[in-house]
């Protein structure tokens, strides 16, 4: 299939692509983080400001291409086992597109990239009002640690807002997923990122570590906390040590560190060493973010031990955000 350019349907619609994308995430409400309300998705979608669909072959990888107006192109899967998207929001977003767009019928795999970019790059899983969380305080010059990075849509947006001054460090253990990043930063030119590929632990050997991963790519060191059956896999560990000592040889001029850390359940534990690790470094600002979904009872003491440690800590659920500027 070729690519299709799509054209916003008459001149109202074109007029309120002009006026809504003017409008700040934080002005958009709404009723959960978990299923976003139809009115919602329907702002985001024009937000998006979609120019064309199609596919791609990167690195003999397929994928299905979504590019904005902007000069984004966003790639998802077309195999439906990885959309991560219920049938019924890809029907709801069919519709959506077919009444804003003059083109007769797209894809379901597009439908689904598209449900994925507004949960994951747009609004980051947040709540009302939908604030990006993890990359809303992103300055030009920054480094960002994206651990547990997916398929790279955080990634890319930290490079973007970072610009060529810094640096995003992406994390991630599943190949899937890896071979997602890597065709994100071909593909949209993006030379201010590193992949690295493994998992992220406090073990500080250098040697494998076990992973439970689900079919949809989802991925824990705790199976328990994975939505499905999960399989035993073994990956390369990367130490919070390794993380300080990257930093310090390559980027150590730079003052403001800020880090996402997603990896479904043991985020307290590592955050923990890597504030250890990277107190050693002479930084300015240091910021991370973590979801809180699965240890929501751990919330009060761990609150308590990164306020000891010099923290202020901000709850935002699903996430807690920790900033310590010194």
């Amino acid at each position: 299939m070729t690519s299709k350019i799509l054209q916003p349907k008459n001149k109202e619609k074109r007029n309120l692509y002009s006026k809504i994308g003017d409008l700040s995430f934080a002005s958009l409400m709404g009723k959960g983080w978990y299923s976003l309300p139809r009115s919602i998705y329907r702002r985001f979608v024009i937000l998006l400001n979609i120019f064309k669909v199609g596919y791609k072959k990167v690195g003999g990888n397929h994928f299905a291409t979504i590019t904005t107006y902007y000069g984004v192109t966003f790639l998802g899967p077309t195999n439906s086992e990885y959309w991560n998207c219920h049938q019924k929001k890809i029907k709801y977003l069919k519709t959506l597109l077919g009444q804003l767009y003059d083109y007769r019928e797209i894809a379901d795999e597009h439908c689904a990239l598209v449900h994925n970019i507004i949960l994951r790059y747009m609004t980051e899983f947040s709540s009302p009002p939908y604030q990006a969380y993890r990359t809303c305080n992103l300055q030009s010059g920054d480094i960002f640690f994206d651990i547990g990075a997916f398929r790279g849509y955080v990634t890319m947006k930290a490079s973007q807002k970072i610009g060529e001054e810094g640096f995003v460090y992406a994390i991630e253990p599943i190949n899937e997923n890896i071979e997602f990043i890597k065709a994100h930063i071909k593909y949209n030119n993006l030379t201010n990122i590193k992949m690295i590929e493994g998992a992220v632990s406090i073990n500080k050997l250098n040697e494998d570590i076990q992973l439970y991963k689900t079919r949809n790519q989802a991925n824990s060191s705790i199976p328990d906390y994975l939505p499905s059956v999960a399989q035993s896999i073994r990956t390369r560990n990367i130490s919070t040590v390794s993380l300080a000592n990257l930093f310090n040889n390559e980027l150590s001029s730079h003052k403001r560190v800020i880090a996402s850390i997603t990896i479904n359940g043991n985020e307290m534990d590592i955050v923990k060493s890597f504030v250890d690790e990277f107190e050693k470094i002479s930084i300015q600002y240091l910021e991370i973010t973590i979801p809180i979904i699965y240890t929501r009872v751990k919330v009060p003491a761990f609150t308590d031990y990164m306020k000891n440690r010099g923290f202020r800590v901000e709850k935002y659920y699903p996430w807690l955000k920790m900033i310590n500027m010194r």
